[in-house]
Formats: structure tokens, sequence, C-alpha cells
């Protein structure tokens, strides 16, 4: 038998419904209160089956909130939310990318390029089961197949036992370095000494 068979996807969500995800977040009156130290930062087993999975079966998701927005119609950088960080956004497939094997997606002034192999989430109930897969993509700036490659990734979930469903959970982030280097760049300079006159040499720039 195999040991990466699919698995049935709403009996392994209840199994790990209480083990897997533990998010320290309370609800006081509707709204949504996040204790000290509280960081959003998910796995890819929990994004597929307490997130997405959810998403596609209209199951109430966790208070964390992912917004809906077509991650194709903008520029990385100009997408929701703080661009220094993890960005996730619920997306659709564009209608002539509806399969896995797709390889550049337009979006805004650039577009998406698939990188590597798809990858298999699994997860590990009695023995090793597929819950979805992920992609990841580089944004170029210009046209499809040139473009000037750029420093943003997008990590692309989708489940693997429901192969029309297009509804994709997006994972939008700077590489790490970059991110340093800007806030290398963005940090002021230091201020010049000054002489024994309480003045600014002559000689500094």
């Amino acid at each position: 038998m195999n040991s990466h068979a699919h698995y049935d996807l709403p009996t392994l969500l209840l199994s790990f419904s209480s083990s897997v995800l533990k998010m320290d977040c309370l609800l006081n009156n509707g709204g949504l209160i996040s204790e000290p130290g509280f960081r959003f930062h998910p796995t890819d087993e929990e994004l597929v089956l307490h997130y997405l999975y959810r998403k596609v079966v209209s199951f109430p998701l966790p208070p964390y909130f992912i917004p809906e927005i077509n991650v194709c119609q903008f520029d990385p950088w100009l997408l929701p939310g703080d661009p220094e960080k993890k960005r996730y956004f619920f997306s659709k497939h564009e209608p002539n990318y509806s399969n896995s094997n797709r390889s550049n997606m337009a979006a805004g002034n650039g577009f998406w390029k698939a990188t590597g192999v798809e990858e298999q989430i699994d997860v590990f109930s009695n023995q090793f089961r597929i819950v979805g897969m992920k992609k990841t993509h580089v944004f170029y700036v210009g046209k499809s197949p040139n473009g000037s490659k750029t420093e943003w990734f997008m990590d692309e979930y989708r489940l693997a036992d429901f192969p029309l469903e297009n509804w994709v959970l997006c994972k939008i982030f700077l590489k790490k370095n970059y991110r340093k280097k800007i806030a290398v760049e963005a940090a002021p300079a230091p201020a010049p000494e000054l002489d024994s006159n309480g003045t600014v040499p002559e000689n500094t720039y």
C-alpha cells in the first residue's frame, strides 16, 4: 500500500483540530484579542487543513483573518498589509491557469514565475498522508517570458483532494537577506563628529 496515499480531509481535520493548531487567541465580545507575544507563524499543514480546506468547504475559519484578493491584479508590494512581513491571501486561479502545471502568471506590472518542483504537504495520522501541494513562485517585472527578477516570493498552496477547486492560499514575502539590506540602507547616517569649536570640520561630507 502506498504510504503517501491521499486521505479523507474531513476525518483528518477533526482528528487534528485539538492538537495541530494552537493559536494564542481569545474572543471577547466578538473581537479578536491577541495574547502578548502572539505571532502568526502557521506551518504548511496548518495553512492547508485549518484555513484552505475550511475556506473551500465553507467551514468557520480560525480567528486570524486572511483576506480574499486576486493577487494577480497587483504588484506584490502593493498588496494589503506590511510588505516587510509575510502576508497571506485567499485567491483564485485565473481561468487560463486552471492546472498546477501552468508556467508564468501575469500580475500587476510583471509576472510570477514558478520555480522548483511542486512539494507535497504531508501529515502523520497512523501513516503519512498527502493533504496539499505547495508551489513557489518568483516575481519578475516586465513582460513574460522576459523580465527582471525581483526578491519577491510567493508560496501557493492547493488542496490535494480537490483537483477542480480553484481556491488557493498564497503566502507572499520578501527574501530575508533583501529585507536586511533594506533595513541597513534605510538606517540614518551617523552624526558627524564635531571639532574642538563645536563645528563640523570642512572636510566632513
